[in-house]
Parts: structure tokens; sequence; C-alpha cells
């Protein structure tokens, strides 16, 4: 059984780690986009290929294995923080279903 403290902690949880989150959150969209930007300056480095080598050397580059690798790891801070803070969330609904079914069998 989920005690108040319990649920305490898991509202704190929420509250102290929002920023955190938020910050994973932004920093994977900004890696995500950032691909772009990546790829489109390694087409630059070979402009005189046809866009599809253009594109094959870009995704070959080392520069394009960096971002990606930096992607990797914002995608996998965010989806941590956003599994967390789901595990704390589902806590406290089942804290409060298990609250209102006790109300309702008392009365």
């Amino acid at each position: 059984m989920i005690d108040e403290a319990e649920v305490q902690r898991s509202v704190d949880y929420l509250m102290q780690t929002a920023g955190a989150a938020a910050q994973a959150r932004a920093n994977r969209v900004v890696l995500e986009h950032g691909l772009k930007r990546v790829k489109a300056i390694g087409m630059m480095k070979h402009n005189g290929l046809p866009i599809s080598a253009q594109e094959r050397e870009a995704y070959a580059s080392a520069d394009y294995k960096t971002a990606l690798d930096g992607l990797q790891q914002a995608i996998f801070e965010d989806e941590q923080h956003r599994a967390l803070r789901d595990a704390h969330s589902a806590k406290i609904e089942a804290w409060r279903t298990a609250e209102a079914t006790r109300r309702s069998v008392r009365l």
C-alpha cells in the first residue's frame, strides 16, 4: 500500500525535476534539428557531387556520427526523465484511486 509520505516524495520529485526534465527535452529537440545542420554542412563540403552523393558523404562523415552520438545521449536522458516522472505520476494516481475507494467503502 502506498502511504501519504511516499506520495509526498513523488510530488516533491516531480516538482524538483521539472526543470531538468524540460532541459533534457530541449536538448533533445535542439540536437534533432542540429542533425539537419550537420547534414547541410557536410553536403556543402561536397557541392560538386550529385545531391545523392552529397547526402551519402554527409551521412558518412565523422561530424554526423558525433552529432548522432550526442542525440543518442540526449534521447536517453529525455526518456529517462520521462519514465521516472511517469512512474511517480502513476504512484500518485494509484494512491488517489485507493483513497477514493477507501472513502467510498467507508461511506
